[in-house]
């Protein structure tokens, strides 16, 4: 080609290739938003693994941020996390909990079984918020494994773990700070607006007002009812705990009543050490301690486990000491007058002998106030006392739902919120079980991230 004509032929050249992308321009638009949208959706994962609904909580206000933001961002819990979505342009946001003896929350499980047998190489980049509580020996123990497992895998942190001590504000602030930091569209939000209050109990001198035995004669340990009373007023509502700091630990029990009963409620069970002597906190409560000697305690907010639509239906499922948390929820609609209907599905040992509060459970059936009243008793069985309302059967809670799955749906299908109360071994995880086989994971899951799934298990 002669010299002179190399310029004439690229610009020739050139104005094809203008040509043809004009051509093309609406393909090549949809290309790159698909590309961009599909970006986005994938670009920020915020996982979360919560067993009480605090870690939730948290990670829905993070969500909300982003999003006014103009930020996508996906919130889901971890165990829907496969480790193949963590690729190199992923960045994964973590607020997480540890619950039991430094274990993971029943949702984050399966996560980190996945990432201890996985052997791909992980390009993430994440953030990891912990929360846990110094009173316990294992504080923030799960976060840090989880952590320690996503670096080994080759995940790069954006900046160290960061421990919240009982939902400290000024640490939750902090969080935000680190990822307004790392390139994340967030403020600090004000302790006002977090979404998420902060626990600050201080000391209240409360006296031993009653003492009850409510299951004489039953085959396992007994139960106590501790009745409280405070020359000061004092305010909780649903959900809420008490804590009791005994010979330098702490011990954190559901409160049964409502301030409007001018009285603290709540349930102990007798626990035994392998020698025969008595648990620190029952031993003092139902042993140690004689009526009308004072206790200092304090009152938990614990607004993870409150009633989020009091006018809707409520399904309350619980077994053994869980009762009281249950009992709170009831009472707390009852004063409200209006609320939607309420069903009862409760679990113990003896229809004979563990039926606490069983008067005014059959008085709240017999008028209506509990819509459904369902008991399940593990060491006995039909025929049932003449006393016992409501329908009864043989096993466990678990069970009651199998047999009553066309209520159960029918119910949610009204937009009724499940509450689970009490131990989080057994009846807790097997009721988790049982929901996600009745009704699907996916659905139990859209049902805890709405806010109608509220779990408080110990």
């Amino acid at each position: 080609m002669n010299a002179a004509n190399v310029p004439y032929a690229a610009l020739l050249l050139a104005g094809y290739a203008v040509f043809t992308l004009w051509c093309y321009r609406t393909a090549l638009l949809s290309w790159w938003q698909n590309r961009q949208q599909h970006h986005s959706l994938h670009d920020v994962l915020i996982g979360y693994g919560s067993e009480s609904g605090n870690a939730l909580a948290l990670a829905r206000s993070l969500r909300q941020q982003l999003v006014s933001q103009g930020q996508t961002a996906q919130l889901i819990n971890l165990n829907k996390i496969a480790p193949a979505q963590l690729t190199r342009d992923q960045r994964l946001l973590i607020i997480t909990s540890t619950t039991g003896d430094g274990e993971a929350p029943a949702n984050a499980e399966r996560f980190f079984h996945n990432l201890s047998s996985s052997g791909d190489s992980l390009q993430c980049e994440f953030a990891l918020l912990a929360l846990g509580d110094r009173l316990y020996s294992n504080f923030c123990a799960f976060g840090h494994q989880l952590s320690q497992q996503l670096k080994s895998l080759g995940a790069r942190p954006l900046f160290p773990v960061l421990e919240v001590d009982r939902l400290c504000p000024q640490t939750i602030e902090h969080w935000y700070e680190l990822l307004s930091a790392s390139g994340f569209p967030v403020q600090a939000p004000k302790t006002s607006t977090r979404g998420v209050e902060k626990n600050e109990p201080f000391p209240q001198r409360w006296a031993l007002k009653k003492r009850t035995l409510l299951n004489h004669g039953s085959p396992g340990n007994a139960m106590y009812e501790l009745e409280l009373s405070s020359p000061l007023a004092a305010h909780w509502q649903a959900g809420d705990t008490v804590l009791i700091n005994i010979a330098g630990q702490q011990r954190e029990y559901s409160i049964a009543s409502t301030p409007a009963e001018d009285c603290l409620r709540f349930l102990v069970r007798m626990q035994y050490h392998d020698d025969g002597s008595p648990g620190l906190g029952c031993g003092y409560l139902c042993e140690t301690i004689s009526e009308r000697d004072v206790i200092e305690l304090q009152l938990k907010r614990n607004p993870a486990c409150y009633d989020p639509a009091m006018d809707m239906p409520m399904i309350l499922i619980g077994n053994g000491t869980g009762l009281a948390g249950l009992r709170a929820q009831i009472q707390q609609r009852l004063n409200s007058k209006q609320h939607g209907d309420m069903w009862l599905i409760y679990g113990e040992r003896s229809a004979e002998h563990d039926r606490p509060w069983h008067q005014q459970l059959n008085q709240w059936h017999s008028n209506g106030d509990l819509t459904a009243l369902n008991f399940a008793f593990s060491r006995s069985h039909a025929p049932w006392p003449p006393s016992l309302q409501g329908k009864a059967c043989e096993g466990y809670v678990q069970q009651i739902l199998k047999r009553e799955v066309l209520q159960l749906k029918q119910c949610l299908a009204k937009g009724a919120v499940i509450y689970l109360c009490g131990s989080r071994d057994g009846m807790g995880s097997d009721t988790d079980r049982t929901l996600r086989e009745l009704i699907g994971s996916d659905y139990v899951d859209e049902l805890e991230l709405s806010g109608r799934y509220v779990r408080d298990v110990y």
